[in-house]
């Protein structure tokens, strides 16, 4: 696992790298640090242990006007590179605020864009 923010060139810069196993508790957020200079903080947390992978940079003038909770696996090459049992993915106490922390309820929507594996 780990964290990544994706620049308005499309590149993804990454935090450090974490193992976690099959079935285990993460936690991941994403925070602006500075509004003077759009800092964003992502942050990725495996519960267990509590390490923690984390990225920040300054997005300059590009404005964020879209949330995403996302799994991503990179490098898969094989469906065999999954765990043999799939009780599916589960997100929840999901919170979307405001940069002055005024909390907002938004409408989110499932999305599957690759289901090849099951």
């Amino acid at each position: 696992m780990t964290s990544y923010l994706v620049d308005g060139n499309g590149r993804a810069h990454c935090g450090k790298r974490i193992k976690v196993k099959p079935g285990e508790e993460v936690y991941g957020g994403m925070t602006q640090t500075d509004a003077s200079t759009n800092t964003w903080e992502v942050t990725s947390t495996r519960v267990a242990t509590g390490e923690t992978s984390t990225y920040s940079a300054s997005l300059d003038d590009i404005l964020i006007d879209s949330a995403y909770l996302t799994l991503e696996g990179m490098i898969i090459y094989h469906c065999s590179a999954y765990p043999t049992t799939n009780d599916g993915i589960n997100f929840y106490n999901n919170t979307l605020k405001l940069g002055d922390g005024t909390p907002v309820d938004p409408s989110w929507t499932s999305m599957v864009r690759h289901d090849e594996c099951d």
